[in-house]
């Protein structure tokens, strides 16, 4: 299994209260409206920090925490920016954005996401603004991860109720950058059931009662490398069946 690195950044963007909008005359000040300003969460999907020339550049998405937002909000249009050069915009979730890195000076480089947010009814619209620091390499690398199962059907991505999904991670040989892994967290179906920081990085989730068909497997790589520290989510599909 082969993943470029992914990095995940979790942008919280909190503001709450009221604008009064007014209208003055020469002897009275009218209150015409009271605007809500949202409370927003804004998380990005995925987020490379590093890029070769002849790479591309992505955002997986950008998505609203319904959970600890105010009700009614949505984005409305996304536009991205390299070194302040529109590079791409989009209306449409999840909005995300591909751009080929080419001919740009090895070092660091800014990504600028303008994020326009309806507030919905009561509620103030408004533009949030990321700036991300982007970094051009020489050439690419690639962060690779090997996962041993206990069970060697499990490779097949196929396991039945009743019987305990195991196994174990490793930096794979193909690995271009110095790498080790400092701690590894285990998914099952978006909830964590497992995290260590102790080779060989084994994670077991006993199968009970799980609903026949697909579920997503995900463990979470933070590693320490000649780049940084660099945490990478890889997924997997797994068919549960009879």
């Amino acid at each position: 299994m082969r993943n470029l690195v992914r990095f995940v950044g979790v942008c919280l963007f909190c503001l709450l209260g009221t604008v009064s909008l007014t209208s003055c005359s020469e002897d009275e000040e009218t209150i015409v409206e009271n605007l809500k300003i949202p409370t927003t969460n804004l998380l990005y999907d995925e987020f490379w920090p590093f890029v070769a020339n002849g790479e591309v550049l992505q955002v997986g998405g950008i998505s609203i925490d319904e959970s600890s937002s105010s009700p009614g909000l949505r984005i409305e249009k996304v536009d991205y920016f390299f070194d302040d050069t529109l590079i791409a915009s989009s209306n449409a979730a999840p909005f995300a954005m591909n751009y080929l890195v080419k001919g740009q000076s090895i070092g660091k480089h800014k990504l600028t996401i303008k994020i326009s947010v309806k507030g919905g009814e009561g509620y103030l619209d408004m533009t949030r603004t990321l700036n991300l620091d982007v970094t051009v390499l020489e050439e690419p690398f690639v962060l690779d991860f090997d996962v041993a199962f206990d069970n060697a059907a499990h490779d097949n991505g196929e396991i039945r109720n009743g019987e305990t999904f195991a196994g174990s991670v490793a930096i794979s040989d193909a690995t271009s950058i110095d790498a080790s892994i400092t701690k590894v967290e285990y998914y099952w179906d978006g909830s964590m059931f497992g995290a260590t920081s102790i080779p060989p990085y084994r994670f077991s989730f006993p199968i009970d009662n799980q609903s026949l068909g697909e579920h997503e497997f995900m463990f979470v790589v933070t590693t320490s490398s000649s780049l940084g520290t660099l945490t990478s989510r890889n997924r997997m599909r797994i068919n549960v069946v009879d």
